[in-house]
């Protein structure tokens, strides 16, 4: 927390992409992100295909509506990122709707929460600047969904406008971090394995 956060997307990426090509050489690669960081993922996956040539073997996405789609109305209450900016209590109020983002010893820890909501609104600020710029994946794009959560099936199936392979998604049971989960972390890593390392033998 001695850096400051990021609060641009592009400049996240351009930072990030050259030290995760690196990384990958010529290895076979997936890329999984949740929420806001799958917002990050996505164009991390466009970064590496566009500027390095390194295409995912699958790009997953949790709990996050395609571009393009309308807010979420299953929780009237919610607040556009702008909106939430400069009220913290906006803020909290967002996280909590939720369900299950922030665990209660966070919020009743002054200190630990301070630390929590300077991350939090960098990553608001950039998802409001967001600039999304129409290109397709040569990935497939498995999407994942709680039972309980923000989004539904509807919100992420737009995902195969933007792959020219396929695009699934894929219900979990729990709310929105279901990743976190005993049972909902099973049933993501069982759809990798499905997915990519069944089909790639990674």
């Amino acid at each position: 927390y001695k850096e400051p956060p990021y609060t641009r997307i592009d400049q996240l990426i351009d930072d990030l992409a050259p030290e995760i090509a690196k990384d990958i050489g010529q290895s076979d690669f997936a890329l999984y992100g949740h929420g806001m960081g799958g917002i990050i993922i996505f164009e991390l996956a466009r970064k590496l295909q566009e500027s390095y040539g390194l295409i995912a073997s699958c790009v997953f996405l949790g709990s996050i509506k395609a571009p393009g789609v309308p807010e979420v109305k299953k929780f009237p209450g919610r607040r556009k990122y702008t909106a939430m900016l400069n009220n913290d209590s906006d803020i909290l109020e967002d996280v909590l709707l939720l369900g299950d983002a922030i665990p209660k010893e966070v919020v009743n820890n002054k200190e630990i929460f301070e630390i929590f909501m300077t991350s939090y609104r960098a990553d608001l600020q950039m998802c409001s600047m967001y600039d999304f710029k129409t290109f397709k994946l040569k990935s497939p794009i498995i999407g994942f969904v709680g039972t309980e959560d923000v989004y539904d099936k509807e919100h992420l199936e737009p995902f195969s406008n933007f792959t020219t392979k396929y695009a699934k998604v894929i219900t979990v049971e729990g709310k929105h971090l279901f990743i976190s989960t005993e049972i909902g972390c099973k049933s993501v890593v069982e759809s990798i394995k499905e997915h990519w390392i069944d089909k790639t033998g990674s």
